[in-house]
């Protein structure tokens, strides 16, 4: 087996196995499978050239969020595509995108002993799979642990053929990123590459997208701006007592 989908399935089972112990401690009821209360697509710009034939863009990219509980905290999640074509020939390829929530009390919510963020490094991309759900360490609706939708984004996290492997580089609390490396370029036509982060905190959910691309020695960069617009989000009537952090490991990667 592909040591990309060794280290996928070993991540799927930590992530498995970390929900069941949150059911055996808390009981039932400690996970629970719930909608995102709202969903607002984010504008993004044309895309860019790219090379001497390709190019950059951004698309399908949204803001979504749960509405907070009475302490106001709240999970918001940044998720969308990157389209990135090498144009002609098998150049080497590569991209990056960089999601910052900058208000000051917010930080990456966490998946039993995880980031929760995707895709998960990886040596092979199309190994991996997209989850039936994303799991968040939250008390809320009278659990411990969120199970919240992804795969309204994208059902896969490439579309493409040719070899893709992905990387964090390195933690911050406030920003994930990814890195995509394409050693033969994007094969044929652009490969959609898929991400998705959901961040924890008080205030209103906004956060920056940088994206950048390149192909041989050409480097191009995409910015945005996500900010919900529909706010205040209605509070439940019930408080939801406790911190999840009391009860999760703390991400040091």
């Amino acid at each position: 087996m592909p040591r990309g989908a060794i280290a996928t399935v070993i991540v799927g089972l930590i992530a498995t196995l970390g929900v069941i112990a949150l059911d055996i401690r808390g009981g039932s009821g400690s996970a629970v499978e719930i909608e995102w209360d709202t969903v607002e697509a984010v504008k993004t710009p044309e895309p860019v050239k790219l090379g001497s034939s390709g190019s950059l863009g951004l698309a399908r990219t949204s803001i979504a969020a749960i509405t907070p509980i009475t302490s106001g905290q709240l999970l918001f999640r940044i998720a969308g595509i990157v389209r990135i074509d090498s144009g002609k020939g098998s150049l080497p390829t590569g991209a990056r995108c960089d999601i910052t929530s900058p208000a000051a009390d917010s930080r990456i919510a966490l998946t039993p002993g995880l980031r929760a963020a995707w895709p998960r490094p990886s040596l092979e991309l199309q190994e991996q799979e997209v989850p039936e759900a994303s799991v968040a360490m939250f008390k809320a609706r009278g659990a411990d642990a969120l199970f919240l939708p992804i795969r309204d984004v994208f059902q896969r996290f490439t579309d493409s053929a040719a070899p893709t492997d992905v990387d964090w580089d390195g933690f911050e609390e406030q920003t994930q990123n990814w890195v995509w490396t394409l050693p033969e370029g994007s094969g044929d036509g652009a490969a959609t590459l898929g991400y998705a982060v959901i961040f924890r905190t008080v205030e209103k959910p906004r956060a920056t997208i940088r994206c950048s691309g390149s192909v041989g020695g050409d480097e191009k960069v995409v910015e945005v701006k996500a900010v919900q617009q529909e706010w205040p989000l209605e509070t439940p009537a019930t408080e939801e007592p406790g911190d999840p952090e009391d009860e999760a490991a703390t991400v040091t990667e």
